[in-house]
């Protein structure tokens, strides 16, 4: 199972190579999933993953 962590990681990646739509994260959602990744929330909260679902479909 992935952690938070390397999902992030896989993220930035991608972003990095332009193989997804992560730049379309804007400021506000990255401090959240930050926030949630720190917390340990990341993986329970599914208010956020919709979030940026929608922000990278």
């Amino acid at each position: 199972m992935r952690t938070a962590k390397n999902r992030l990681v896989s993220l930035h990646h991608k972003a990095r190579t332009g193989k997804c739509g992560a730049s379309k994260i804007n400021k506000e959602l990255l401090h959240k999933i930050l926030t949630s990744v720190m917390d340990g929330t990341y993986d329970t909260n599914e208010e956020l993953q919709l979030e940026i679902y929608n922000a990278i479909k």
